[in-house]
């Protein structure tokens, strides 16, 4: 009996050095990362900027600056969201009377509604999928898209990437998808669309509604030329791999990025199989999730979103994904330099 409470006191003292660790680590983060310049949407007529914590970007001051300079709205589509200067900011500009609206997974936003206060008009998604999306609109122009929730680890540790337009056009539709959502159904949807914005083509695929958004995937691995690099959470379809093999065998170079925990687990049948067809794959390393979901093809076209290459994704979730090209010479720049860290944190 003495041998197993010591063993469970251990075990207990063990979890509670972790979470100090952790808290340490994030607080260390923090405090670092508010030393970085501010990130900024591009102004009006520029193409769409990308801001990733792993080179470097402060995400979390990205988006609570959004936030704060809003006047007229403020509208978010999120799975999860914990972060206190985040939650923090959106209370204000509600007290302020800024119309903020949240959009959000029920069961990752248990007591988001005390947390935000009673001015915040609020609906928890309840569903057989997720309310997995991560848009942030403000006053109908400028939005925020990508694979980061709002949490502290999201926007700390987690390796994500963002990005950033100033459109009103492409934000509008954005709001309306948002508008449309209930808590247990919606009330349309919305099909494939392509905006043209600071001299690319954005398409743009909400899922599920868009029924061919896994075969315009395979297509952009299709028209791939010379190189595809892809950083993936979560991917368990075995369509896209197929794509990826026939690639390969046409003299495409593939290399692809997995998170480890998942690799090991939900996605481990996909890692075998790209192994097997010997496409140069690794798995991260670092201290948070590898929570990216892109695809880089040819230094000129990016597919990125929240959906991760799963079917949930395509067929239950609520989900998106861009493809923006051509690529310009600043967004494959942060493309390379994120691409590095990528790797250097990956074997």
């Amino acid at each position: 009996m003495k041998k197993k409470k010591a063993k469970s006191i251990s075990q207990k003292a063990v979890i509670k050095t972790a979470l100090s660790l952790l808290s340490a680590f994030i607080l260390l983060c923090s405090a670092w990362i508010h030393k970085s310049p501010t990130p900024l949407a591009p102004s009006l007529g520029e193409s769409a900027k990308f801001f990733s914590n792993q080179t470097g970007d402060n995400l979390e001051l990205a988006y609570t600056s959004a936030i704060r300079k809003a006047k007229d709205s403020v509208i978010l589509m999120i799975f999860s969201m914990t972060h206190p200067s985040v939650l923090q900011a959106l209370r204000e500009k509600s007290e302020e009377g800024v119309y903020v609206k949240v959009i959000c997974d029920a069961k990752s936003c248990p007591h988001i509604i005390q947390k935000l206060g009673p001015k915040v008009d609020v609906v928890r998604r309840f569903g057989k999928g997720l309310m997995h999306l991560k848009i942030l609109t403000i006053d109908g122009q400028e939005c925020w898209i990508g694979s980061s929730n709002l949490t502290s680890e999201s926007l700390l540790m987690h390796s994500n990437l963002v990005v950033a337009f100033q459109d009103a056009s492409f934000t509008a539709t954005m709001v309306n998808k948002a508008l449309s959502l209930r808590e247990y159904d919606k009330e349309s949807e919305f099909s494939h669309q392509t905006f043209a914005i600071g001299g690319q083509t954005i398409g743009l695929s909400f899922l599920p509604d868009d029924k061919e958004g896994s075969l315009r995937i395979k297509e952009l691995i299709r028209s791939a030329k010379k190189t595809i690099k892809i950083a993936m959470y979560t991917w368990t379809r075995y369509d896209m791999v197929k794509e990826l093999i026939r690639a390969q065998k046409k003299g495409v170079q593939v290399e692809v990025v997995l998170d480890r925990n998942q690799a090991k687990g939900t996605s481990s049948k996909i890692l075998e199989l790209l192994q097997k067809e010997g496409i140069h794959t690794q798995l991260s390393t670092g201290t948070g999730l590898l929570h990216h979901k892109f695809m880089w093809i040819d230094d000129q076209v990016l597919e990125i979103g929240s959906a991760n290459w799963t079917k949930a994704a395509f067929t239950q979730n609520d989900d998106c994904f861009l493809v923006i090209q051509p690529l310009n010479a600043d967004q494959n720049d942060h493309l390379e330099k994120l691409w590095i860290a990528i790797k250097q944190n990956s074997k």
